[in-house]
């Protein structure tokens, strides 16, 4: 009897330890959000969290965040790779007094989806969707409206694949910060991006990228954008930069902007464009600056801007 108890007593000993050293909660591959969740709670089916902050935190890498029924989410920070999908429900993320909607702050090989989002600055939120860092970011079916600075801000100093698709972007129209789509990689950051029936209008610019950028833009729009004073605003489409900063639209609508339709601005930038209407511009339509260059298909519509302006030398006369 004494050896059994002493072999029990052990036992107990290591289960103890065992427990000691066990998460106090395992991460979940998938969770869930309600309006009537408690991040207190495990976030699972029955059981949802209130915010996506609250979420992430019980989300595995690689997981998923649902959202259960209409409602605000706050901002959120992600910094693995992670779903957040809100098909189906209205998700907010309401950000406010300088603040960013969500931060995308990952590592190199991570990928972020962000699916189904209304994401709204209040007029003095700072960024809609800040992306520092990661491998991929999909951003699908989302509303970013009324920031004071971007919609959409891409800096990251490694390399990005970006993919927009689906997704209006709009007023945000800050007069010295605001902006639609900023692609503008950091020293050692290059951007490789895909924009598919994405809306752009009434930002202060539309679409600018910099060095190191290759973006392709199919079936969108690059409209209204206002003019501050501030150099680069008012712009619908402009590649800026002194290294490969390149922008290709195709079956794109780039009109009513109150400065120039399509500019590429310095050494080694370039625009092309296929089946592409640029109209009712205030300033040039096609404006090639600098060493910048923009060449056409020869298939595309430019009328009815302050000055339709000249494609690049060696493009295909226009029909």
């Amino acid at each position: 009897m004494k050896k059994i108890a002493v072999s029990l007593l052990a036992l107990g000993v290591v289960c103890i330890g065992v427990l000691c050293s066990a998460p106090a909660q395992a991460q979940a591959t998938r969770t869930w959000v309600s309006g009537v969740g408690n991040d207190a709670d495990p976030c699972s089916r029955t059981a949802p969290c209130k915010t996506f902050a609250g979420a992430i935190s019980k989300t595995a890498a690689q997981g998923q965040i649902n959202v259960l029924d209409p409602g605000a989410y706050g901002a959120l920070t992600i910094t693995k790779s992670i779903t957040v999908d809100a098909s189906g429900n209205f998700a907010g993320v309401l950000s406010t007094l300088g603040s960013s909607g969500i931060i995308v702050n990952a590592l190199s090989t991570d990928i972020v989806v962000l699916r189904g989002l209304t994401i709204d600055g209040a007029s003095s939120g700072g960024i809609g969707i800040r992306i520092l860092a990661a491998g991929i970011v999909h951003i699908e079916n989302c509303v970013v409206h009324n920031f004071a600075q971007k919609g959409i801000d891409a800096q990251p100093t490694t390399g990005l694949f970006l993919f927009i698709k689906d997704t209006v972007i709009r007023d945000n129209q800050n007069t010295t910060n605001g902006g639609g789509i900023f692609i503008v990689p950091g020293v050692g950051g290059s951007v490789r991006a895909s924009l598919t029936n994405v809306i752009s209008e009434r930002n202060l610019f539309g679409l600018r990228t910099g060095n190191n950028t290759e973006v392709v833009a199919r079936n969108s729009s690059f409209t209204g954008s206002l003019s501050s004073g501030t150099v680069g605003s008012g712009i619908g489409v402009n590649a800026v930069g002194s290294s490969n900063a390149q922008i290709n639209l195709e079956g794109c609508i780039v009109s009513n902007n109150t400065s120039h339709g399509v500019q590429a601005s310095g050494t080694n930038t370039f625009v092309r464009l296929s089946t592409t209407m640029v109209t009712n511009n205030n300033g040039t339509g096609i404006f090639p600056t600098a060493s910048g260059q923009v060449h056409t298909f020869g298939n595309n519509r430019v009328v009815g801007n302050g000055t339709n302006g000249t494609f690049s030398a060696g493009s295909p006369s226009e029909s």
